[in-house]
């Protein structure tokens, strides 16, 4: 019993550490993802030749998907 203990203590500080990067003010985040991504849809519409705008959408895009995946699961 004091070896599981000892385990889970040293385990303690390296999922508070991941719950702070990857959970951390997490609705915030996308919150700001959605303004982020649509700023640079604006940006996209007014120039439509540049390609690397539509890379970086398309990025974003993902980003956003992602950081709403991981909002949903926190709050599942």
């Amino acid at each position: 019993m004091y070896i599981l203990c000892r385990k889970l203590k040293s385990l303690k500080g390296p999922l508070m550490y991941l719950n702070k990067l990857h959970f951390s003010h997490i609705s915030e985040r996308v919150t700001r993802a959605e303004a982020d991504l649509e700023q640079q849809q604006c940006l996209m519409y007014n120039s439509r030749d540049d390609i690397s705008l539509l890379h970086k959408v398309n990025q974003m895009k993902l980003n956003l998907f992602n950081l709403k995946s991981t909002e949903k699961a926190l709050f599942a």
